[in-house]
């Protein structure tokens, strides 16, 4: 009877050890998973190549907006812009947007600075959030005056985390608009507050900690750097487009 109870409570015992491991190691994933997506990028879809000029003309002569993924090659330090979806045109929609039909790692699109009602020239709140929950690395956003370059390698999928960040986004976006004509004027005034505050206000309540590698510039073509009188920083450097972008 001795043995029997002495080998009834190791077998107890043992099914409580696995079961405690089995739970530690299913927290170890849950907690892995809510701050990371993992998955495969897909390749670019090269169908289509556009040159820097072609996105400079549908800037300046659509109303719609326009979007694809680019490889960046090393050989020459430059990206390849290869299209694969336009959006509607506004009017008749109540806003322009433009979906990749994947999440490539690097994405592209335009803001149209044609038209009566151009489009802001800034990244609105889900252009801003794009690099932090899809696939995509690099977001490339092409405006009048200049190109936005929004990175980020951590993929979140806890969505109070994202609720969490995108509040804070939004919040400065609208307060961005608020002192720059609806997002028609640009400077370094603007584009500081624009970047500070959102970086400030993450790391202000913890946020930060979970994309360690987001990062936003702003690069102006430099032909307009005499009428717009940019203050060359990290953040913003004049570039010619022909340089970067075939």
């Amino acid at each position: 009877m001795k043995k029997h109870t002495k080998k009834f409570k190791r077998v107890k015992r043992n099914i409580k050890n696995k079961v405690r491991r089995k739970s530690v190691k299913s927290k170890r994933v849950r907690r892995k998973g809510s701050k990371m997506k993992g998955g495969a990028i897909p390749p670019c879809d090269k169908n289509n190549p556009l040159s820097i000029n072609d996105i400079w003309t549908s800037m300046h002569t659509n109303n719609f907006e326009i979007c694809g993924c680019a490889m960046r090659l090393n050989h020459a330090h430059k990206y390849q812009l290869f299209q694969n979806g336009q959006g509607p045109a506004k009017p008749p929609a109540p806003r322009r947007y433009c979906q990749t039909r994947l999440n490539y790692g690097i994405i592209w699109h335009t803001h149209p600075a044609c038209c009566e009602v151009p489009s802001k020239l800034y990244p609105s709140t889900e252009d801003l959030l794009k690099v932090v929950k899809h696939g995509s690395h690099t977001s490339l956003i092409f405006c009048q005056y200049g190109v936005w370059s929004i990175n980020c390698e951590q993929k979140l999928t806890d969505q109070q985390v994202i609720s969490e960040i995108r509040n804070v986004i939004e919040l400065v976006v609208k307060e961005t608009l608020l002192h720059t004509n609806n997002g028609q004027d640009i400077n370094n005034e603007s584009l500081n507050f624009l970047i500070d505050n959102i970086f400030n206000r993450l790391s202000q309540q913890g946020l930060e900690n979970y994309i360690p590698s987001y990062k936003i510039a702003f690069n102006f073509w430099d032909h307009y750097q005499d009428v717009l009188k940019f203050e060359i920083s990290d953040r913003y450097k004049a570039i010619n487009p022909n340089d970067h972008f075939y």
